[in-house]
């Protein structure tokens, strides 16, 4: 049960604590409705639908740009709390009083079924006194409970790192930020659109927060190496990257050798033949540390010439333009831990926004020639980092020394592994069986998979959904029946561990045997099969797809308003009281043509979670 706990102390932690922590740090304890964010949700809901209504006859259709720029200012509300533009309706339409007063009936009266809450403050009191804490480890491999001064130390060592950090004070920082903070309001005038991007800057300037994974699946003498992070949650130039993230998006298709998901790769290996009198090797490449060890400037020239080169040119940037807003995005990666300031002067930071459109943009430009130029490479694809191939090795004697040979790059360094029979590549194992390539599931040895346990306070669905769609994974992979069987047993099994119940499972089990392989392959996804549609149509047409249309969609989601409301599992009926209390709210002088709106209107209600042990456990 609690073999995804490592202990890295000397000190010895009780049943309980080991109990609650074996729990995950995705669960989430259940707790009495907090009246106050409900009828917070029900505000923002009239606020909503009254907007909507406003805009009922508006035929305009809101562009990319527009779309982007909703969901934008829409977290920036919801990180720095503030309060949305109230429709001038709402009163004409909704009777708020008589609504407020029906929530205390409808949602006061619960109690929580189960709580955690005094455990865990106990924990808590016992991590300050034994000056210990509970951090995540890298790969999924778990939780670790670490000295506070052992982790310390390790993130100093690595903020010490004067090839890639180097030290700097606060007062830099604000230099800094007023040359950013000018930079973007000329940026915001030399492009002409009609948002203020300027208005999604946080009211006060905050760096990156850096913290790392312990990578305990490595060997290691009395602490772990760990994967550095640097969180831009809520960062100065957080929405200059994911404006930078939104104008290079279309670029993903002109990267040719990149793999999407392991879906994706799947589909790609599917519809490999191969010369069954020849001999074969599988062979994957890492490229190491890659974020830190890219040339900044690179990174800037190869997204420069692959948007000019797109034939889909977000906001129709000149070079200068999209040259300033790459300097705005990776040019102030300022750090702050523990009072100690920090810049990173080399590569990107892995936590922005943009960075992985610009890793992938940039290493396809820099090794896409040389693995191009190996002749006996019959398939090759890369997956950000990692990269997979098949080689015709007849005429080679020695593999090692042959891709040493190739795998030569100015700055970038190789890892690789070879074999003849099979190979290990993100979750799959890769085997040759004459002239095809099959697949089975690769679950690496430190992978705990600690799914969320079914007492969380998570909605049934999102539960429920669980096994399903982790089912249909092992049949994605699986290309033969007898591993596909088994693996999904042993799934259920751990599912049957997190107390969910066995009726469901059962069910679920039978219709994902009776579930084709053919047909869980098959590409469902819009960008998957954009992508497809421009290197490989030959898939497409043997899954009989054409070009996505969203026209459908587009109809379906016209008059749904979504409502964001937090979720207790102890509220019965709880979507449905919701609806209830907002149609019955509506005042009865309010227009036929607004009621017959509002009664036609498609009010979907999703939940936001409450907190999680993640965030409890400090």
């Amino acid at each position: 049960m609690n073999d995804n706990i490592h202990n890295l102390t000397d000190v010895k932690i009780p049943v309980k604590f080991k109990a609650v922590l074996s729990l995950g740090t995705k669960y989430c304890t259940s707790q009495a409705p907090n009246y106050v964010k409900i009828k917070h949700s029900f505000s923002e809901a009239v606020r909503k639908i009254s907007w909507n209504i406003f805009f009922k006859d508006c035929t305009k259709i809101p562009s990319e740009l527009d779309k982007w720029f909703f969901s934008c200012r829409k977290e920036y509300r919801k990180i720095f709390n503030i309060a949305g533009k109230r429709c001038v309706l709402e009163n004409e339409i909704f009777d708020t009083s008589s609504l407020y007063k029906s929530i205390k009936k409808k949602f006061e009266m619960h109690k929580p079924a189960n709580c955690l809450n005094y455990l865990i403050s106990e924990l808590n009191v016992f991590l300050k006194c034994n000056k210990i804490m509970v951090v995540e480890a890298d790969k999924n491999a778990g939780l670790c409970i670490v000295y506070v001064e052992s982790y310390k130390n390790e993130v100093m060592r690595q903020l010490h790192n004067l090839s890639v950090y180097h030290p700097t004070t606060r007062s830099n920082f604000k230099i800094a930020m007023i040359e950013l903070h000018d930079k973007l309001k000329c940026f915001q005038k030399s492009i002409n659109i009609s948002h203020s991007l300027y208005s999604l800057v946080p009211p006060i300037d905050k760096p990156a927060t850096f913290y790392i994974l312990p990578k305990i699946h490595k060997p290691f003498n009395e602490f772990p190496k760990g994967r550095p992070i640097s969180s831009t949650f809520s960062k100065t130039n957080k929405y200059a990257s994911k404006l930078l993230d939104f104008v290079l998006k279309p670029l993903t298709n002109q990267v040719a050798d990149l793999i999407l998901d392991t879906q994706h790769f799947l589909l790609m290996v599917d519809n490999i033949k191969l010369d069954s009198r020849k001999k074969y090797t599988l062979v994957t490449v890492d490229i190491e540390a890659l974020y830190p060890s890219l040339n900044l400037s690179d990174c800037k020239r190869h997204c420069i010439n692959a948007y000019n080169m797109s034939n889909v040119k977000r906001l129709n940037l000149n070079n200068n333009q999209l040259s300033t807003l790459l300097n705005l995005s990776l040019d102030y990666n300022f750090i702050e831990y523990e009072n100690e300031w920090f810049f990173q002067h080399h590569g990107i930071e892995m936590g922005n926004s943009a960075s992985v459109m610009v890793a992938n943009i940039t290493v396809y430009h820099e090794v896409s020639t040389m693995f191009d130029n190996i002749n006996e490479c019959v398939f090759y694809k890369r997956f950000l980092d990692d990269v997979f191939m098949i080689i015709e090795s007849e005429n080679i004697d020695n593999m090692s020394d042959w891709l040493n040979l190739k795998l030569q790059h100015r700055y970038l360094k190789f890892t690789f592994e070879f074999n003849d029979k099979c190979i290990n590549f993100l979750d799959t194992t890769v085997f040759i069986n004459r002239d095809k390539i099959c697949t089975e599931l690769y679950v690496k040895p430190m992978s705990k998979h600690l799914y969320l346990h079914a007492t969380s306070n998570h909605p049934n669905h999102l539960k429920d959904s669980l096994f399903y769609s982790q089912g249909l994974r092992i049949i994605r992979v699986c290309s033969d029946l007898s591993s596909r069987t088994k693996n999904l047993c042993e799934l259920f099994s751990k599912f049957k561990n997190r107390w969910y119940d066995d009726k469901k499972l059962y069910e679920t089990f039978l219709k994902l045997l009776y579930t084709s392989r053919s047909s869980a392959l098959k590409p469902k996804k819009t960008m998957l099969i954009d992508y497809l549609s421009i290197h490989n149509k030959d898939i497409l047409q043997k899954y009989n797809i054409t070009a996505p249309t969203c026209e459908q969609d587009k109809q379906t989601n016209k008059d749904m308003v979504h409502v964001i409301f937090p979720f207790y599992n102890n509220i019965h009926k709880y979507s449905y009281s919701v609806k209830d209390a907002l149609l019955q709210s509506v005042r009865e002088t309010t227009s036929r043509s607004y009621k017959n709106y509002i009664l036609d209107l498609n009010v979907r209600v999703v939940y936001s979670r409450t907190k999680n042990l993640k965030e409890m456990i400090k």
